[in-house]
C-alpha cells in the first residue's frame, strides 16, 4: 500500500506527499527496493543540491542492487555525469553484472557516447541482453555518433530491412549530404515504421525535417504516448481532445521539450488566440515573464488546480499547434513576437551604449539536450577564436551555465573580453530584452537562436552536418524565424567552413557600420 501510495503521488506530482509516504515506507522497512526506486525517481523531479553527489551516494549504499544501480545510471545521462556513470557500469562488469537488462543499458551508453572499441569487446563477449540486442544496428549507431557515415552505409548494407536500419542509414545519408538519396530513403521509412509510439514520433522527426509537415505532425502527437511521455507533459494533468481543433474552446496549452522549443513554438501562440474562446499558459517559471509580456491577454500560470484542468474543453501541448497552424511553409510567418517593456529595452540600450562604439553581437557556444547531441551542436570557445578576433565587435556572452575560467582566459590569452552582465541567460526576460538591442547573435544551435528569432534580432546559427528536425536539411533559412540565417557543417567535426563563413561576413558587417550608424545585419532571402 505504501509503495502504491508513493508511486501515485509522484505521478500526480504531488511530491511533498510521496516524501511523506516514502518516510514512514522506510521507518517500516529499511532499505526497502522497491522504495529506493521510487526515492530515486522522487529526487529526479524536485531541486537537489549536488545532486550528482546525492545519486551516487545511493549506488554506493546498494552496490549489488542492478535495479538501483540502473536507475542511478540514468539519472546521472540525465545530468550528463559522464564519470558518475562510467564508474557505476564500470562496477558491474567488475562484479560479473553485465547481463540482462544491465548489458542493453549499458551497450546503449556505448553507442550514445561513441565508444567503439568497447562495445566491440562488449559484443564479443556475448552478454545474455534484454531486450536482445541486434550488435550490428548497434555497431552502426555508434559509427554514426562518431561521424563515421560512409562506414554505417557499408554495414547497414549487409543487414536486414527494419525500421531502425532505414532510420540510421537515413541520417548518415544527411551526413554524407546525399540529400536526394535521403530523401529516397524517408519513404522507405514510412513503409518500415511499426505501429509503435516510439518509432511513429521518430518518423515524425524526419518528416518534419524535411518539411513534410501535415504528415509530420499528425505523427508528432505520438510523443504523448512514447518513452518521452514523462520528459514533456506536466504532472497532474494530460492532454485533452489534442486532435481537435480550438475553434471556440476553453484552452490550456503546455509547454514542452525545453525552454528553446518552447519559445519557437510560442510563435502559434496569436494564431491560437484569435480561435480560441480563452487561452491558459502552463509554463516552466522562467518564461512565466517573458510570455505575460508578449502575450498579456493570456492567463500564464506555472501550476494548474485539476479543477480549472477539468473545465478547458482542450489540452494541448505547444506542439500539438502545428496540426492547425503550421502545415505548409507559407504557414510560418517569421515575424517577431517576443515583446519586453520600453523601459527594459532603454535600460539595455544604455547598459550596451555604455561599453563603447562598435557593433554589439551575442555569442553562445554550446547546447543541451542528451549527452550525443550535445557532443554533435556544441563548440569549444576557443574554436570561435577567428570570429571572436574580428576587430570593431564589442561581444556579449550568452551562454547558460558558462564557465567564468573560459571568459578569463580567452581575455588573458588573446585580449578578448566576453561581457558578462550576471543574471543573464538564467533571467529569461531580462536576456530577451538584452538581446533585442544587440546588432547580431552568433550562436550554435541552442536557446539563445531561439530568443533572438523571436525578438526579430538577426542570429548567424553554426549547425551540425546533421541537425535537428528543426532546421530543415539544407539552406540557409528555418522555417520559424525570417531573421535566423544558418551555417552548415559539411563533414562531422570540422567546424572550419562555418566559422570562417561567419568570420569573412562578419568583417564586412563591421566595415559597413564603419559607415553607416546603427545599421542591422541584412539577412538574404
Amino acid at each position: 500500500l505504501g509503495i502504491g501510495l508513493a508511486e501515485v503521488n509522484i505521478l500526480l506530482g504531488d511530491f511533498d506527499r510521496a516524501e511523506f509516504c516514502l518516510n514512514r515506507l522506510f521507518e517500516l522497512s529499511p532499505g526497502c527496493e522497491d522504495a529506493v526506486l521510487l526515492k530515486l525517481e522522487l529526487l529526479c523531479n524536485v531541486p537537489v543540491d549536488s545532486f550528482s553527489d546525492v545519486m551516487r551516494s545511493y549506488a554506493e549504499q546498494f552496490p549489488s542492487k542492478v535495479r538501483i544501480q540502473l536507475a542511478v545510471a540514468k539519472a546521472l545521462v540525465a545530468v550528463k555525469d559522464i564519470d558518475g556513470v562510467s564508474l557505476i557500469f564500470n562496477a558491474l562488469q567488475s562484479r560479473g553484472l553485465v547481463r540482462g537488462r544491465v548489458a542493453a543499458a549499458y551497450a546503449r551508453w556505448l553507442v550514445d557516447t561513441a565508444q567503439l572499441s568497447q562495445l566491440r569487446g562488449l559484443a564479443l563477449d556475448a552478454p545474455e541482453s534484454y531486450p536482445l540486442l541486434d550488435w550490428s544496428v548497434l555497431e552502426a549507431q555508434c559509427l554514426y555518433n562518431n561521424g563515421q557515415f560512409d562506414a554505417v552505409v557499408d554495414i547497414l548494407s549487409e543487414c536486414g530491412e527494419s525500421f531502425d536500419v532505414e532510420y540510421i542509414r537515413l541520417q548518415s545519408l544527411i551526413g554524407l549530404r546525399a540529400i536526394n538519396d535521403a530523401r529516397s530513403c524517408l519513404a522507405r521509412l514510412q513503409v518500415l515504421c511499426p505501429d509503435q509510439p516510439n518509432r511513429l514520433y521518430d518518423c515524425s522527426a524526419q518528416l518534419l525535417k524535411f518539411g513534410h509537415w501535415q504528415s509530420g505532425w499528425k505523427l508528432y502527437e505520438n510523443r504523448f504516448l512514447a518513452s518521452i511521455r514523462r520528459q514533456i507533459v506536466p504532472e497532474g494533468i494530460s492532454p485533452k481532445n489534442s486532435s481537435r481543433s480550438p475553434l471556440g474552446c476553453r484552452v490550456v496549452v503546455f509547454g514542452e521539450q525545453g525552454i528553446g522549443d518552447t519559445i519557437m513554438m510560442a510563435s502559434m501562440i496569436p494564431d491560437l488566440s484569435q480561435q480560441a474562446k480563452d487561452v491558459t499558459v502552463l509554463l516552466q517559471p522562467r518564461l512565466v515573464e517573458i510570455f505575460k509580456s508578449s502575450f498579456p491577454d493570456l492567463t500564464v500560470v506555472t501550476s494548474l488546480d485539476r479543477e480549472v484542468y477539468e473545465a478547458k474543453d482542450r489540452c494541448y501541448g505547444f506542439g500539438s499547434l502545428g496540426q492547425f497552424y503550421r502545415l505548409s511553409r507559407d504557414h510560418f510567418p517569421g515575424s517577431p513576437y517576443l515583446k519586453v517593456s520600453a523601459e527594459s529595452e532603454q535600460l539595455w540600450s544604455n547598459k550596451l551604449r555604455a561599453l563603447g562604439p562598435g557593433l554589439k553581437v551575442g555569442v553562445a557556444w554550446s547546447g543541451g539536450g542528451q549527452i550525443t547531441s550535445m557532443n554533435q551542436r556544441s563548440v569549444d570557445l576557443i574554436q570561435l577564436l577567428p570570429i571572436l578576433s574580428v576587430k570593431g565587435v564589442t561581444w556579449i556572452n550568452l551562454q547558460y551555465r558558462h564557465d567564468p575560467n573560459e571568459l578569463e582566459v580567452m581575455n588573458a590569452s588573446h585580449g578578448i573580453e566576453i561581457h558578462h552582465y550576471d543574471g543573464i541567460t538564467k533571467d529569461i526576460y531580462q536576456t530577451v530584452a538584452l538581446t533585442m538591442q544587440l546588432d547580431l547573435v552568433i550562436t550554435v544551435q541552442q536557446t539563445a537562436l531561439h530568443l533572438a528569432g523571436g525578438a526579430g534580432v538577426p542570429a548567424w546559427v553554426i549547425l551540425p552536418v546533421v541537425p535537428e528536425w528543426r532546421y530543415g536539411v539544407d539552406g540557409p533559412s528555418m522555417s520559424w524565424y525570417s531573421s535566423v540565417e544558418l551555417f552548415r557543417q559539411q563533414r562531422h567535426g570540422e567546424w572550419n567552413d562555418p566559422i570562417d563563413a561567419i568570420r569573412s561576413r562578419l568583417e564586412k558587417l563591421v566595415a559597413l557600420k564603419a559607415g553607416q550608424n546603427n545599421l542591422k545585419p541584412c539577412i538574404p532571402s
